[in-house]
């Protein structure tokens, strides 16, 4: 049996619109499976309702708009209809004889309703307005077309089922079915927009930014999860993990974490890439086990990045802010000449070491000039700012001043400052903004280069308590944080 959005359709209390609206009413039980006999008593039913509705329920001139919605259910139809005429409780429409002009509508009604519906409610919600609601079921409650041992069963739910399926690269025929995936998984709530526009992720690809790879069944080549690699330009060598999701009929059966193998493994290796991060979760562990599995080890934290998450079949105790921890793979050869502020040397020294990163620490020259270039990024949807340094100057640090100032002014929620660990200056800009409130975050690779991150919290008196960590490292770094963070010790 296929399921059915519900359908809705708005008319004036116009008698003379009450047969478009019924017509459109039963061109929908067709489609949710009911014969030629059935649909007709409902679309009479309606076609009733609505005349009595607009001849009883209003003063005369009077002008309002009713809402006729049909939602598919399992036993057959639910139709709705809603109006914001006088308030009448359901005696007074289906049974008490109000007066004299309404009685034979009323009776009318109350007869033709009872024929073809197998139920009737009618309530006064208030400012929600009048509310009839009228079911329809099929014979036995059953539809014609499905077994009743199967109703309302997902056969792919089965946890004793297995899956066969394949990962490989998406093809760009398939970038629709991408677009579908993330809406079935998620609707319009995941935050990567580009991932809804199956133009935008043919146009990401050709360009080397984004490299999806799909989970298909064996059997019918059917797509049933995505994850891919973030890389900011082609010639990258760092690249993020994720844009993950899982059709829900087949959840439970690892395609995440074969995808996560194929793409670190099979499909990084042939880029030659040099590092790959992920963005895990605080308000549970599970997508930190999963990065930790595939070798990656926790390198920042970035305390009330994104919104307030929710998450299917799991219960939170909290509805703050969540807060990202940076798990990181790194195989690189690589000597980085890093710039270090003093009070942080320490744990730096700490993150790199466990990160497995050759390193020295540099001298600034005071001679060497360097033209400044950085990035800023206004996220609605994540409702943060992010500036990003990848060489600075002294003029710098007035222009991230203003970005800071337009972040406070438009109530954004954080502000996240990456610096990068190569530049002379990185010392300086970071004691100038640790004095305005910006406090530690670890350390992020991207670009090639390694960023030394800090951020900055608007008005939030954050729980730190509430995180789920599950590294020993992992812990480290909430506890320097927490320690540095300057809202704990106001």
């Amino acid at each position: 049996m296929d399921e059915y959005k519900p359908y809705s359709i708005s008319i004036p209390n116009d008698i003379n619109l009450v047969g478009i609206a019924a017509n459109s009413i039963g061109a929908y039980a067709k489609l949710v499976g009911f014969n030629r006999f059935d649909r007709k008593k409902i679309q009479y039913g309606i076609e009733e309702c609505l005349y009595y509705i607009i001849k009883h329920a209003y003063f005369e001139d009077e002008e309002d708009t009713i809402k006729i919605e049909a939602i598919d259910i399992a036993e057959g139809i639910k139709i709705v209809v809603v109006n914001h005429g006088i308030p009448v409780d359901e005696k007074s429409l289906l049974k008490e004889k109000t007066n004299i002009e309404a009685l034979k509508s009323s009776k009318k009604v109350k007869s033709r309703l009872n024929k073809t519906f197998d139920r009737i409610d009618y309530e006064a919600k208030g400012y929600e307005g009048n509310i009839c609601t009228l079911f329809s079921y099929y014979p036995k409650k059953i539809h014609p077309n499905v077994h009743p041992v199967v109703l309302g069963m997902d056969n792919h739910d089965s946890p004793h089922q297995e899956l066969d399926y394949e990962c490989r690269k998406m093809v760009d025929d398939e970038v629709g079915k991408i677009s579908r995936l993330a809406y079935i998984a998620y609707h319009y709530s995941y935050p990567y927009e580009d991932i809804y526009i199956p133009s935008k992720i043919k146009e990401l690809k050709h360009k080397g930014n984004l490299i999806s790879a799909v989970a298909s069944l064996v059997d019918n080549n059917e797509i049933v999860s995505h994850s891919a690699l973030v890389l900011p330009n082609e010639e990258s060598k760092f690249a993020e993990i994720g844009i993950a999701f899982t059709d829900p009929h087949f959840r439970g059966h690892g395609c995440v974490d074969k995808l996560w193998s194929f793409l670190i493994y099979k499909v990084g290796t042939e880029l030659g890439l040099k590092g790959i991060f992920a963005n895990t979760v605080t308000s549970h562990v599970f997508s930190q086990k999963a990065a930790h599995a595939h070798g990656m080890k926790d390198s920042a934290l970035l305390v009330s990045k994104a919104p307030v998450l929710e998450f299917e079949n799991l219960v939170k105790d909290n509805t703050q802010r969540e807060s990202l921890l940076i798990s990181t793979i790194i195989d690189t050869e690589s000597l980085f000449k890093i710039f270090v502020p003093k009070n942080h040397k320490a744990i730096i020294n700490d993150i790199l070491n466990h990160l497995g990163i050759n390193y020295i620490h540099g001298k600034r020259n005071n001679t060497e000039v360097r033209k400044s270039i950085f990035s800023v990024d206004y996220n609605s949807i994540f409702n943060i700012s992010e500036i990003k340094i990848k060489h600075i100057s002294n003029q710098t640090i007035d222009e991230i001043l203003k970005v800071f100032t337009r972040t406070l002014t438009d109530d954004y929620s954080c502000m996240h400052l990456y610096l990068n660990l190569e530049d002379p200056l990185t010392p300086k800009i970071s004691k100038v903004f640790e004095e305005k409130g910006f406090f530690f975050a670890g350390i992020i690779p991207d670009e090639n280069q390694l960023y030394l991150t800090f951020q900055y919290l608007n008005n939030q008196e954050y729980r730190y308590e509430l995180l789920k960590i599950e590294s020993d490292f992992g812990k480290k770094l909430l506890d320097y944080i927490v320690d540095e963070d300057p809202g704990i010790h106001v």
